[in-house]
């Protein structure tokens, strides 16, 4: 790995666990799940503009549940009309 991308793996480590702190129910829960009453717990970070050079860009993060997470990429048309992939 270079030297570059072990920094930006570093800052991103950081920043995912302040993001997830901040950020403790999953986003995405009462878009794909509205009859749910409680929200999962956020465990994931979903890249909505995937990562690349928006590895680090918090504001095209969503925090989600892994259930949350798999669904979002098992169905990216869905995800895009919901706002959860851009």
């Amino acid at each position: 790995m270079s030297e570059k991308r072990t920094k930006e793996n570093k800052e991103y480590s950081t920043l995912r666990a302040n993001f997830l702190t901040s950020h403790p129910d999953c986003e995405a829960c009462r878009m794909l799940h509205p009859r749910r009453v409680n929200r999962a717990k956020s465990t994931d970070v979903h890249h909505m503009q995937g990562r690349g050079p928006n590895l680090n860009r918090i504001e095209t993060w969503a925090a989600v549940c892994r259930k949350c997470h798999t669904e979002i990429h098992e169905d990216m048309k869905n995800a895009r009309k919901l706002g959860l992939a851009l």
